[in-house]
């Protein structure tokens, strides 16, 4: 699963999806046949998920030119399935948003309908949003793990430490990204976080034409007992509450060059 994902309006969903597929496929851990998703982390001024349930709009009805779209409700939240018409892969589409906090830091809800107030202070944010049952994430972002953010960042990650984890529901998490070109694969909780704080990886594209390439390049591979979880999403919350449940960083992060000319496109994109 791709777990930090953004479906920016001027995206093409069609072949953002298709795309999207392929590369979960690719960087599925060998021998397992797991279930392929994207967790949505929208802004709040983002529809997309809203966009897909409703298939009204001509940027959707597109995508259905392609994809037959279901959406399967459970007791906590709905989900969005698309299944290929030409090859009856599917794509498991999660709900979930992007809230900025009071010291503009960002914190993830994954797995749920629900929408949390942007400006709140970042303890009082991930407090609500692991009271909603939602996955409480707080994603890598260049210079804002440092000085005194990175202190509070540190310190929500301690402090969630100190309670009772009985799965992921009841955690908090750190969310690695690709351009995150600094540090070994598996350092982003041990140089920021508690040392047993689980990393959730994903793509995190840019708001600019052609990122959409990358989603599903990085993401995390879910297992119970070494095995890895394959069917449906139908019951996400439940396979979250699961206290065996394992996480694996699959895929790659940018190489520099890489990130840094995503960074420079991204800039002359904000100037243009």
């Amino acid at each position: 699963m791709d777990c930090h994902v953004h479906l920016y309006p001027h995206y093409d969903l069609g072949q953002l999806f298709k795309g999207a597929l392929n590369r979960l496929q690719a960087i599925t851990p060998a021998g397992s046949r797991p279930a392929l998703a994207l967790a949505l982390t929208e802004r709040a001024s983002e529809q997309a998920f809203e966009d897909l349930c409703l298939a009204t709009t001509n940027r959707i009805k597109r995508v259905c030119e392609d994809f037959e779209i279901s959406i399967v409700t459970n007791d906590a939240n709905s989900v969005v399935k698309l299944t290929e018409y030409q090859t009856d892969r599917q794509l498991w589409i999660l709900p979930g948003c992007q809230i900025k906090t009071a010291e503009k830091l960002e914190v993830l809800a994954l797995n749920t309908n629900s929408r949390f107030a942007d400006g709140q202070p970042f303890m009082k944010t991930i407090d609500e949003v692991r009271e909603s049952q939602a996955l409480a994430v707080v994603p890598w972002s260049l210079g804002k793990w440092w000085g005194r953010r990175g202190a509070l960042v540190r310190r929500g990650f301690v402090e969630a430490g100190t309670t009772p984890k009985y799965s992921l529901l009841s955690n908090l998490m750190a969310g690695d990204i690709a351009m995150r070109t600094f540090g070994s694969q598996g350092s982003l909780a041990a140089n920021y976080a508690d040392k047993d704080t689980i990393t959730l990886a994903g793509s995190d594209p840019l708001p600019i034409a052609g990122e959409e390439r990358f989603v599903g390049s990085y993401g995390t591979a879910f297992c119970t007992n070494s095995q890895f979880l394959s069917g449906s999403f139908d019951d996400f919350s439940n396979i979250f509450a699961d206290p065996a449940l394992q996480v694996q960083t699959c895929g790659a992060r940018n190489p520099p060059m890489s990130a840094i000319s995503r960074s420079l496109r991204l800039a002359f994109d904000k100037k243009g």
